[in-house]
């Protein structure tokens, strides 16, 4: 079996972890835990008429419709103050070396900003290259449910 963990021909890429936020996301500082230095996000606004419709981009709103929501790399005081900015901005970042938030945004009704990240977390390498060694056991393949009922399992154990 051959795995290629970085995507190893351009039309075969590799990112295990897609977010798409929206809804006035924020975080806190962080770093993430990922295989590789860079990160790479779009964001762009999107409105709609009711709860029961879906998101469209909308040419008459744009990220300045939309208070806050500043992307800050902090350790060096940089931000992508995105009421600035016009329709779809990309980014690379390097969220594995550099301290990084989403602050708090304050959208209108009916108007969001939606914000993506694309990444190879490092638990995926590890996953993968326990993958290489043990083989495709499916005895080895554990879900969500098994993960809870195991924590549950070791709180048990250990009371």
């Amino acid at each position: 079996m051959e795995i290629w963990l970085a995507g190893g021909e351009a039309q075969t890429p590799f990112a295990n972890s897609l977010t798409i936020t929206n809804g006035d996301f924020a975080n806190y500082v962080h770093r993430d835990r990922d295989a590789i230095d860079i990160a790479f996000g779009m964001w762009w606004t999107a409105s709609r008429e009711n709860q029961r419709r879906p998101w469209t981009i909308d040419e008459e709103y744009d990220h300045d419709s939309i208070k806050g929501g500043e992307f800050l790399i902090a350790e060096y005081g940089i931000a992508v103050d995105f009421p600035k900015t016009k329709g779809l901005v990309e980014i690379f970042w390097r969220g594995k070396k550099d301290y990084h938030v989403t602050m708090q945004s304050d959208s209108p009704p009916r108007l969001t900003r939606f914000g993506t990240s694309v990444q190879i977390t490092q638990s995926a390498v590890r996953g993968m290259r326990a993958l290489q060694r043990h083989g495709l056991d499916p005895a080895r393949v554990v879900g969500h449910e098994d993960r809870v009922n195991g924590a549950g399992d070791a709180i048990s154990d250990s009371e």
